[in-house]
């Protein structure tokens, strides 16, 4: 009798825990995340995190306070992966989806 006890209480214990969840991820995806840089940010410092060269253009994901996508318009070929660089340029905001559900 009391190995069923304990297996009720834990029960609403599970399932308490489980609403809490739910309720903390409902209110996760509904907060807009803000960046940490704004557009008037012209310096940023930080480690590659990955890198792709095509013809003369190189895309670079750093990895500073946040992760940044970096466009380099110029053959970059002396990069690798973990290096610490300073890159100086305009911050761009993203267009919003123009596709539903995406």
């Amino acid at each position: 009798m009391k190995k069923l006890k304990t297996i009720l209480q834990c029960k609403y214990l599970y399932i308490i825990l489980i609403f809490c969840s739910l309720f903390k991820t409902l209110i996760c995806i509904n907060i807009n995340p803000k960046s940490i840089y704004n557009e008037n940010n012209t310096i940023v410092n930080g480690y590659v995190q990955d890198y792709k060269i095509d013809n003369n253009k190189t895309t670079i994901i750093l990895k500073s306070k946040e992760k940044l996508l970096v466009n380099y318009y110029n053959n970059l070929n002396n990069i690798s992966y973990g290096d610490y660089i300073k890159v100086y340029g305009k911050f761009h905001t993203i267009n919003n989806n123009t596709n539903f559900n995406l």
